[in-house]
């Protein structure tokens, strides 16, 4: 439980999607988020993701959705075979559903930012392979949750009371995916 740790932890979130990573390398990833809301089931998220573009994809089987955002364009939703556009601002945070916020760090509700923000990061540990950043609720509350980072820097998992956000498993995109390929799988 370092200072130093939890400054490195912050640089390493903060790098990711700034330069263009090499095809393959974090930034650019295809994996499945599950998204646990407190009182509610589950649900699991297939995604695709490029920090670097800001472009990301997310199908949900479950509510047979696809999403996609590419930040010239805003969110396609399909839904069972109907195609909605729905403009949005580039870069609104609502633009980021929380099944790609693991993918885009400052997309996180961590950073401590009011009123946008509901946590801040307060202290840093290490246990093998992975980082553990803990985090307290910004308005008094004793509430605390955790951000666990994987070895290459990727958040892995956000835990707080009201939700827990885990990536389950992951890969590397080997080829610059066209964001607009999902439109026409649906």
């Amino acid at each position: 439980m370092t200072t130093d740790l939890l400054v490195r932890s912050i640089a390493t979130l903060l790098s990711i999607g700034e330069v263009p990573p090499p095809v393959g390398e974090l930034g650019e990833i295809h994996g499945f988020v599950r998204d646990h809301r407190a009182g509610n089931a589950p649900t699991i998220h297939e995604i695709w993701t490029s920090a670097y573009a800001g472009c990301w994809e997310t199908w949900s089987p479950e509510f047979a959705e696809r999403r996609i955002y590419n930040p010239v364009d805003g969110v396609l939703v399909t839904e069972k075979g109907r195609r909605d556009e729905l403009p949005v601002t580039p870069g609104q945070k609502r633009s980021f559903p929380p099944a790609v916020q693991l993918a885009f760090p400052l997309r996180l509700p961590i950073w401590g930012r009011q009123p946008i923000d509901t946590w801040r990061m307060t202290e840093a540990s290490s246990s093998g392979m992975e980082t553990t950043i803990e985090l307290r609720r910004l308005h008094g509350e004793k509430d605390t949750g955790k951000l666990l980072l994987h070895e290459s820097g990727l958040p892995r998992a956000l835990q707080t009371p009201d939700r827990t956000l885990e990536l389950l498993e992951w890969e590397p995109l080997f080829a610059h995916p066209d964001f607009w390929w999902g439109a026409n799988r649906a």
